[in-house]
């Protein structure tokens, strides 16, 4: 004879919520199939027969019935993991934005990663990360404009950016 399974119990309250999410088509599939496993415990029926009906193994239905009988429904939630810590906090991105509103280092027109490396510390790689994922539109100075198009030269000449004074004297005409 095997072990007894754990005895469940909930309030009508709960039971209500997880027939709610049993049934529920907008729901994440995780969230479905814990309550059904639930649902089929609160009815005493046997867990591999539970884990049979809802096409998982035995030992997730003990699983997540054990859980549910520590917390209740808040139980049932994913659980945080471990995983890789993260390196650098919301304070290395606040020291990161701070420093981008000061003025930018003498001999440069604007902050660059080296340059806010330089400033605080830290990984180049990480740097750049921050400002790719805090700026969606990240647009790096470039101190000449790209000239691809005569019409884009033609523009710029007689502004004198060429050394001569008319589009004349624009390099490619």
């Amino acid at each position: 004879m095997g072990r007894r399974g754990i005895s469940l119990e909930c309030s009508a309250e709960d039971w209500a919520e997880m027939a709610r999410i049993g049934r529920s088509h907008k729901e994440p599939k995780r969230r479905v199939e814990r309550s059904r496993i639930i649902l089929k415990g609160l009815d005493v029926v046997p867990q591999g027969q539970i884990a049979k009906e809802l096409g998982v193994r035995p030992n997730t239905v003990s699983v997540w019935k054990h859980c549910f009988a520590l917390k209740g429904l808040a139980g049932l939630e994913d659980t945080t993991r471990s995983g890789r810590r993260k390196v650098y906090d919301a304070d290395y991105e606040a020291r990161v934005l701070k420093t981008l509103e000061k003025k930018s280092p003498k001999g440069q027109a604007v902050w660059d990663g080296p340059a806010l490396l330089a400033t605080f510390g830290g990984s180049l790689s990480a740097v750049w990360r921050f400002l790719r994922k805090s700026y969606e539109s990240l647009v790096l100075y470039d101190p000449l404009p790209r000239m691809n198009d005569v019409r884009d030269r033609r523009a710029l000449a007689p502004q004198g950016l060429f050394g001569g004074m008319g589009p004349s004297s624009a390099p490619g005409f």
